[in-house]
């Protein structure tokens, strides 16, 4: 079943681009009249550095190029949370081979206990396993009581 929340969103999203494209295409048909665009302000008309260009043309050039101004920056800006975000993920990914290589030790340890001969008795305050094998406790080390 879908999420209905992201379904709006998406609704909401179509029909405000809609919207806007409905907008940028009444703003192309009104301005298509033709602006001269000078590159060197002292000489006018006459200079070289010249260019006729459509109105709607110049506005969307400023638009588009004030858009990849604010992108550029935004993702300057969000640098520092990218390389905390990189750092995170391989922290993460150590601390995982290191949780998978507890739990084999762990697992080989628990193997070597339970193939020990049986015939020890049980840790005081506690019966003994099904099976009559005692099992000692591990410590913190990982070193049995009866290693020591």
């Amino acid at each position: 079943m879908t999420n209905p929340v992201s379904w709006v969103g998406r609704l909401i999203t179509w029909i405000l681009g809609l919207g806007v494209a409905i907008v940028v295409v009444v703003l192309t048909v009104a301005n298509r009249q033709s602006v001269t665009l000078s590159a060197d302000p002292l000489a006018g008309v006459a200079s070289n550095l010249t260019i006729e260009v459509p109105v709607f043309l110049l506005a969307f050039s400023a638009f588009l190029l004030g858009l990849f101004t604010g992108l550029i920056y935004q993702w300057m800006a969000d640098g520092r949370h990218r390389k905390e975000k990189r750092k995170a993920r391989a922290e993460a990914a150590v601390l995982r081979r290191n949780l998978a290589r507890t739990e084999d030790e762990l697992q080989k340890s628990q193997d070597d206990i339970s193939a020990a001969p049986s015939g020890g008795t049980a840790p005081s305050g506690g019966a003994a396993p099904s099976g009559g094998a005692a099992v000692p406790a591990l410590t913190a080390g990982g070193i049995t009581a009866s290693q020591r």
